[in-house]
């Protein structure tokens, strides 16, 4: 079971996270996965299921 993020999720973005020495760190919110990035710390995970387009920009702009 999916740990209940303290942020609304956008359809299609089942979950994501920050992940730090192996271990779930953080819900992250998806404006936010950038920033989180940029620690350098571990990574972001992301679970998409059927993502629309406009989604999939949302998440390109992330790494910009």
């Amino acid at each position: 079971m999916a740990l209940d993020p303290t942020f609304p999720l956008p359809t299609g973005l089942v979950d994501c996270a920050a992940y730090a020495a192996g271990a779930r760190a953080a819900d992250v919110a998806l404006d936010d996965i950038g920033r989180t990035l940029e620690s350098g710390d571990g990574f972001v995970w992301m679970g998409l299921f059927e993502p629309e387009q406009a989604l999939l920009q949302r998440v390109q702009q992330q790494f910009h």
